[in-house]
């Protein structure tokens, strides 16, 4: 985490701007020291998360410039379990996540880097805290790995040239929404065709593999190319994440797509709620679903939108199977539509609703003498509706 501040407090005795002849110029001393004090313990554990510093620019009468703070790991990579504050020479750090950490001031001068100064404090007792995949991911932070990994540019990775190597990230929080796709900058040597392997699964348990990226650009020389992968399932809740290759690849780090709960393919025995006289789950569908059966989904955010394209994947013996869709925000209130599935149509058929601003809770209740099977629902803005 960087922050830039500018020192509250001006030096006495600094620049001037004097007048001498007719002539003006500026008499200032260059800093050549920005020197770091700790005022607190700097071993950190979970009683004590914080700690502070003071600092100040020498010599003492140095014109005064702003200072950059960033914290980093060993490797130099800037570390996600680390927060900074600074306010009136002192800069605190807040620790959430095992490790030795350096923090970095940074003295600028016309947005160069003329000075950098350096201390070191550790924190233990944490554990190691979930990485946010929708922020970027520095492949350098990798916390498991196998085989012969190097240094790559840019705080990423060299997977090894001889056999095969890997490195995994133990604790990613997809959220409950979760993602289904990837972006990852590579730097291959050469324009042939490669492919890296994509393994995840629950932290501290088996990890399978989830796909394979492959990856296949017109090389330049030391400068790493991003790729996107759209996964063939939906990564959510708390994973680990490892990439495994057999090839001398470099890697500086991976995103995810953060996409929108109440815009990706929901299945129907995945809701939240299923009751009612008459259904049966059978993998991702819920079957026969007849008498007063209501299915139920929370933390749907439809922004400020009032209507919305909305497709049904199901079956129906029926010529017409009457369902209503009820959204009800957080303040209470509640709207309804109902829309009618056409038996032995098309499996897919799309209705357009109405809906409410904000987070609401979807439900799709099917009232006596429906016979329906449900497989799935979307969502989707109304100005991409195209006539089925």
């Amino acid at each position: 985490m960087i922050i830039p501040v500018h020192a509250s407090e001006p030096v006495q005795g600094i620049s001037c701007l004097q007048r001498i002849s007719g002539h003006e110029f500026t008499d200032h001393v260059d800093a050549r020291k920005l020197e770091i004090i700790p005022v607190d313990p700097i071993s950190l554990c979970p009683d004590q998360p914080s700690c502070s510093f003071r600092y100040q620019i020498r010599p003492t009468e140095a014109f005064e410039r702003p200072v950059t703070w960033q914290v980093t790991n060993i490797a130099g990579i800037e570390s996600p379990y680390v927060q900074v504050e600074e306010k009136n020479h002192i800069v605190t750090v807040t620790a959430s996540g095992d490790g030795q950490y350096f923090l970095r001031g940074l003295l600028t001068e016309s947005d160069q880097t003329i000075l950098i100064s350096q201390t070191e404090f550790s924190a233990d007792g944490f554990g190691n805290p979930a990485l946010n995949p929708y922020d970027y991911i520095s492949a350098g932070l990798y916390d498991i790995h196998n085989g012969e990994i190097g240094t790559g540019n840019e705080k990423g990775i060299a997977f090894s040239r001889d056999g095969e190597s890997m490195i995994g990230f133990s604790v990613i929080d997809f959220g409950k929404t979760g993602t289904d796709v990837i972006t990852a900058d590579i730097f291959a040597l050469n324009d042939d065709p490669y492919d890296m392997e994509m393994w995840a699964g629950d932290p501290g348990g088996e990890i399978r593999l989830v796909t394979v990226l492959h990856y296949e650009k017109k090389s330049i020389w030391n400068v790493y190319q991003p790729g996107t992968w759209h996964l063939p399932e939906r990564l959510s809740g708390i994973k680990t994440v490892c990439f495994k290759m057999r090839d001398k690849v470099h890697m500086r780090g991976f995103v995810f797509e953060k996409q929108s709960y109440a815009y990706i393919l929901h299945h129907a025995a995945d809701a939240e709620k299923i009751y009612g006289d008459n259904y049966r789950k059978e993998g991702k569908t819920v079957r026969e679903i007849g008498n007063n059966v209501t299915l139920e989904w929370t933390d749907m955010d439809f922004g400020q939108k009032k209507e919305m394209k909305l497709e049904i994947s199901g079956s129906t013996q029926l010529p017409v199977n009457t369902i209503q869709i009820r959204i009800r925000n957080e303040q209470g209130e509640s709207i309804a539509s109902v829309v009618e599935f056409i038996g032995k149509g098309n499996e897919t058929q799309t209705f357009f609703v109405h809906v409410l601003p904000g987070r609401c809770s979807v439900s799709f209740l099917f009232l006596p003498g429906c016979a329906f099977d449900f497989r799935s629902f979307c969502f989707y803005l109304p100005e991409s509706w195209t006539e089925k």
